[in-house]
């Protein structure tokens, strides 16, 4: 009997020590789940800015400056431009990279009417519409 206890013991022990390694392992992988997208940011040197529309709108982009061709990322649903911080430095080796916030994420406020999006890309310098 102290035997099949002792067994139970140990079982009890290994389970606990498993759940707080991996409880360790999910808190460490939430606290830090930004840092690959900072240091990325970091490589290719986008910047975030702000520009105000003629109507008044204020829109939320990164940029990374250079001198090639221009090239406008806009993010998916429930996103904001650091989304695209992984590509980037690859990206921006062959493009000058503008990366915007849709209305109602990263920085943005909602809007009701998100009807803008040539207005905003004629107005983000150095990117023009054909």
């Amino acid at each position: 009997m102290i035997k099949v206890i002792k067994v139970i013991g140990i079982i009890l022990l290994a389970i606990i020590v498993l759940a707080v390694v991996f409880a360790g392992i999910f808190w460490h992988r939430n606290i830090h789940w930004y840092d690959k997208y900072e240091k990325a940011l970091k490589e290719a040197d986008a910047k975030e800015k702000q520009v105000t529309l003629p109507s008044g709108h204020v829109i939320n982009y990164g940029e990374v400056e250079n001198d090639k061709p221009a090239l406008l990322l806009i993010h998916g649903q429930m996103g904001m431009w650091e989304d695209y911080a992984l590509v980037m430095p690859q990206l921006s080796k062959d493009w000058h990279i503008y990366a915007i916030d849709v209305y109602g994420h990263g920085n943005l406020p909602m809007r009701r009417a998100c009807t803008i999006w040539i207005q905003t890309a004629t107005t983000l310098p150095g990117l023009s519409i054909i």
